[in-house]
């Protein structure tokens, strides 16, 4: 298995009020929901290793549309990744990106939220990962 980075509880801003709610998704515990554009989530990674890695993101929504990317230190470093319709906000679905670029070592690592779709949201999110592609 790649290697992964760690990462420490997320910082949300800047919106007037995010949702942490029940996730039904499997493993339970909860999930950050009703994502607006302009809503982000920092979180302070330790990168073991820089080069090339896969993004997996676990989104929900009954409506899709939205839009977000991640980014390292404020540069972007997916492309704009678009949430689908997953069929209900608790019916989970993994997105996958290939080829991320990440630095070695410490860093902030953003999860923005750029557009919505209907309702201007974004959609759910349970969970991300980074794994390490292999050479």
């Amino acid at each position: 298995m790649g290697r992964r980075a760690t990462a420490a509880v997320p910082i949300i801003g800047p919106a007037k009020q995010l949702y942490i709610e029940n996730c039904s998704d499997a493993g339970g515990g909860y999930d950050v929901g009703q994502t607006n554009p302009g809503d982000w989530l920092n979180y302070t990674v330790n990168i073991a290793s820089s080069g090339s890695y896969t993004l997996r993101v676990r989104v929900a929504t009954a409506v899709g549309g939205g839009v977000f990317h991640l980014a390292v230190d404020g540069h972007r470093v997916t492309p704009l990744v678009s949430v689908p319709e997953t069929e209900g906000w608790q019916t989970w679905q993994t997105l996958e990106v290939p080829a991320v670029k990440l630095p070695q070592g410490l860093h902030t690592l953003q999860l923005v939220m750029d557009s919505g779709g209907y309702y201007n949201t974004v959609g759910n999110f349970n969970w991300f990962s980074l794994s390490r592609t292999p050479r």
